[in-house]
């Protein structure tokens, strides 16, 4: 289960820092097909901010979290939770914005709910 944790993850991270840094170089959206006008109903006018957002906030938890995962330090579950927690909120506030859901959307939030399951089974484990 810790590989399967420590794998989900190193994908998680790899997606924020992909789609935060393709965000920011193209702020328009277009290297990730996403359309302008998805934003029309948020704060922002185009993707530069909630790419770098998406990279320090989501990637920067994630981060942590593959690194303690990869020391076996005593918080790493606390932390792979609290990033997959992260995750599933910056989601929610995604679809609150945008009401629109994309497949990538799904799939992350799946993946966020194995790492919160997975995180809570392996703390579970350790305090035994």
């Amino acid at each position: 289960m810790r590989i399967m944790l420590l794998t989900l993850v190193a994908f998680i991270l790899f997606g924020a820092v992909f789609g935060g840094l393709l965000m920011m170089s193209e702020p328009r959206g277009y290297l990730l097909g996403l359309q302008p006008a998805i934003l029309k109903t948020t704060p922002f006018t185009d993707f530069l901010l909630p790419g770098l957002l998406l990279l320090i906030v989501v990637g920067g938890v994630f981060l942590v979290s593959f690194f303690l995962l990869l020391v076996r330090h005593p918080h790493r579950y606390g932390w792979s939770l609290a990033a997959g927690t992260v995750l599933l909120s910056w989601l929610l506030v995604q679809y609150l914005l945008i009401p629109v859901s994309l497949w990538l959307d799904i799939f992350f939030f799946g993946l966020a709910l194995g790492v919160i399951l997975t995180s809570l089974h392996e703390r579970g484990k350790s305090l035994i």
